[in-house]
């Protein structure tokens, strides 16, 4: 096995010789952040990860820019915090929430989606009603509550045109990548077209 093709006697690469050949790229972004989230799950599920580890910032020491994707959601997120401390509304909320979750700041994540859950119960105006329940899923499935993360998945989605299911489903899908294996089991592709919908 090598990662140099290239330096193989071409002897070798003839019809029968090695059977298989396979070319595996350095991984993107994405996956160099999924490595690690695959070889750090052990040390989350037992508490033996530190809250201050930024897996996307160390995702980020091989090439690509993930280092620049962490940056802009560490940005994005000082801005989220700022609107949710002036207006404590659920918009800013949910995406302070998601912003602190991906950033791997759990315990802060599940704080903030609590209190979103808790200031959504008395909106009752129609028209908002849909990114209500959206919201309320997103704050669930940052919570790890599956079943009802769904249960308001399809409420919203039933409410929302499709281009506004499929900006829901990018953003559960977002969440679910980072999350803990029990919540990467229950949410597989096949649960996302169901409750969001193909898009082609």
């Amino acid at each position: 096995m090598t990662n140099r093709r290239d330096l193989i006697d071409e002897a070798l690469l003839r019809p029968g010789r090695l059977e298989v050949h396979m070319e595996i790229p350095i991984p993107n972004d994405t996956g160099r952040i999924e490595i690690f989230n695959i070889h750090t799950s052990k040390m989350r599920a037992n508490d033996k990860l530190s809250e201050d580890v930024d897996i996307v910032e160390k995702a980020g020491g091989r090439g690509g820019d993930a280092g620049e994707e962490a940056r802009f959601f560490r940005q994005a997120l000082v801005w989220y915090q700022k609107a949710y401390d002036l207006r404590q509304d659920y918009y800013p909320g949910i995406n302070l929430a998601t912003l602190q979750f991906v950033l791997g700041k759990r315990e802060e994540a599940k704080r903030v989606a609590e209190e979103v859950i808790e200031c959504t119960k008395d909106v009752k105006d129609s028209l908002e009603i849909s990114w209500v329940s959206a919201t309320r899923a997103e704050a669930n499935l940052l919570l790890g509550n599956c079943e009802r993360a769904e249960q308001l998945y399809r409420q919203a989605a039933d409410l929302l045109p499709q281009r506004d299911c499929l900006s829901m489903r990018r953003q559960a899908e977002l969440i679910v990548h980072y999350a803990a294996e029990a919540v990467r089991a229950y949410w597989t592709p096949e649960k996302f077209d169901q409750v969001f919908g193909v898009f082609g």
